[in-house]
């Protein structure tokens, strides 16, 4: 996955935000059925880009194919909004530089609660 973030000396940030966004969306499909969802991402590009639902890039149109197949899947209705240094951007920060520690205390310094890893484990989802 990070070939394809890969642009000519570093990795684009549209195509990692609209993995993130395609990986969650995959992830939490069967708990969203039929809801309203927001998608806050701290990446204008990535928003612009789901709000058109296209992109000229290669790299970007297979992600948003792949977060409007999971949202179309689960019948969810959404929209999207950009949002500069949220909490929640701290953590998904922290994330994708596998940073679980860090996401760890951004979450408990922010809500008070232990931020739990949700895994795949043959087919199913499970807590750790």
């Amino acid at each position: 996955e990070r070939e394809l973030a890969m642009c000519e000396l570093r990795e684009s940030t549209t195509v990692e935000e609209l993995q993130g966004a395609a990986h969650w969306a995959s992830i939490f499909e069967n708990f969203i059925t039929n809801t309203r969802v927001q998608l806050e991402l701290d990446s204008a590009t990535s928003v612009c880009a789901i709000e058109k639902a296209f992109s000229a890039k290669p790299a970007v149109l297979t992600c948003l194919t792949d977060l409007r197949a999971s949202l179309a899947r689960s019948g969810v209705h959404f929209r999207v909004r950009h949002v500069l240094g949220a909490v929640y951007n701290k953590i998904a920060d922290a994330l994708s530089r596998d940073d679980w520690s860090g996401a760890c205390k951004e979450a408990e310094s922010e809500f008070g609660l232990p931020l739990l890893r949700m895994c795949r484990a043959s087919g199913s989802r499970t807590w750790l």
